[in-house]
């Protein structure tokens, strides 16, 4: 790739960064598609970005909260209350949402009329990908991220909202039993 073409691709892949880094919560009605061992799992819920390292993604049966190095889970089917610390080798396809990640490093740009695909690499976990945003705004439609054991993970964005306040249902935690891992 030309050096024109990278400073052209970098330039919507930091409209990306920059609408992700706002003051505001952004919230996505998202379906995660994860594909292994020729088996789709399908995960649909919200997803709430509050800040670089602090968001949530709540389903009808679980919710959990990202936050620093601390992951929360409720588990409303099972009525448990997981508190875990994050294992900093690990990835979640929603640390490519941060702002200025590390993880990704773009490799090839195509615009596709209002909007453009960003491929990318992640080789400290022998992975690879796509990010689709708006050309516009920045503002993300689809990620993919696909590994060398052949996992696959689709995260489509139907809907993006933003707002100055997070705005969840409280989950009734008094009947929960709590489980907690953090060392």
């Amino acid at each position: 790739m030309n050096a024109v073409s990278i400073a052209f691709g970098n330039l919507y892949l930091n409209k990306f960064y920059s609408f992700m880094d706002n003051d505001k919560v952004i919230k996505f009605e998202i379906t995660i598609t994860h594909t292994q061992f020729d088996s789709d799992y399908i995960t649909k819920g919200d997803f709430y970005f509050v800040e670089h390292n602090h968001y949530v993604f709540d389903t009808k049966l679980k919710r959990l909260i990202f936050n620093n190095d601390q992951i929360v889970t409720f588990n409303k089917a099972d009525r448990q209350v997981l508190y875990e610390n994050k294992i900093s080798e690990t990835f979640s396809i929603f640390d490519i949402f941060k702002p200025k990640n590390k993880l990704i490093k773009a490799s090839k740009f195509e615009l596709i009329g209002q909007e453009v695909e960003i491929y990318f690499n992640m080789k400290e976990l022998s992975s690879y990908g796509s990010l689709l945003i708006n050309a516009t705004d920045g503002s993300p439609k689809l990620i993919k991220v696909s590994t060398e054991e052949k996992i696959n993970i689709e995260l489509k964005i139907q809907t993006v909202t933003t707002s100055s306040k997070l705005k969840l249902k409280d989950i009734d935690t008094s009947k929960f039993s709590v489980i907690d891992l953090r060392g």
